[in-house]
């Protein structure tokens, strides 16, 4: 019995010390995590997050700003973190509300812009140089192979009826509005497209002179979109939701720049 006793305690006073050294290694051990960047922690914070949306997130923070996006950064530094995301946007479903489906479409055709992008870079204009690379199959969204001009013109716009997505979508190119520099979320897209549509009008698209109204070819390319959403059918009453126009003038429109939107 002795013995047994001895043997007991032993045993008892082993356990006890692997225990308190492997809680004082895990400790000592532990990895620090890094700061995300604020809008990645506004993100992951608000909205329950998968991976595309959180790698998408970082790119936008580091290589987009109004001004265009620095593709060359991009490319020499983040090419896998791209193609990481268009890869999970080719396996993942649109789901949740309407809302919901359109901000994942929306932000699944500018990832692929950018992916696009940058495997073309460096070059001038994409379209100049790939006259099919719109209207290509060659991208993959919720295990659907597409274009973009499918993905833009069959589904973005055909499905959803909403002409703001004119200024939320972006084919890396000056004529178009700016790339967004957040993730879409369904929660927030009425917000989003109202203020994207407003910053463009107000900026660069609709520019006043007297009776002239200077406009975005979109206006002229897609016309039946926005006199569909105007309260009365008329391309400047659609403008005139977003921007002061004074009395009756008459549209023009801008040249459409295809050169890349590119910032250094």
């Amino acid at each position: 019995m002795k013995n047994s006793f001895i043997i007991l305690s032993l045993t008892l006073l082993i356990s006890s010390c692997q225990t308190t050294t492997l809680k004082d290694s895990t400790e000592i051990t532990e990895p620090v995590s890094s700061t995300p960047s604020s809008k990645v922690a506004e993100y992951t914070t608000n909205v329950k997050s998968t991976p595309w949306e959180v790698g998408y997130q970082e790119i936008l923070d580091r290589y987009t700003t109004s001004a265009g996006v620095k593709y060359g950064a991009l490319k020499a530094n983040d090419q896998q973190t791209i193609l990481d995301v268009t890869n999970q946007i080719a396996q993942a479903k649109a789901k949740g509300s309407k809302n919901d489906k359109l901000a994942f479409y929306i932000n699944a055709y500018n990832a692929w812009m950018i992916k696009k992008a940058i495997d073309a870079y460096p070059v001038d204009s994409l379209l100049e140089t790939d006259s099919r690379i719109y209207k290509r199959d060659d991208i993959k969204v919720g295990g659907r192979v597409m274009s973009l001009d499918h993905l833009e013109n069959e589904i973005i716009r055909k499905e959803f009826e909403d002409a703001r997505i004119h200024f939320a979508i972006n084919c890396a190119s000056i004529g178009c509005p700016p790339l967004h520099d957040k993730v879409l979320t369904g929660k927030t897209l009425d917000q989003d497209l109202n203020t994207l549509t407003t910053t463009f009008l107000k900026t660069k698209g609709a520019i006043q002179n007297g009776s002239d109204l200077n406009v975005t070819k979109l206006f002229k390319w897609f016309k039946s979109d926005f006199t569909r959403d105007s309260p009365d059918g008329t391309v400047i009453g659609f403008i005139k939701q977003y921007k002061t126009i004074k009395g009756t003038p008459k549209l023009s429109y801008q040249d459409y720049s295809w050169k890349l939107n590119e910032i250094k």
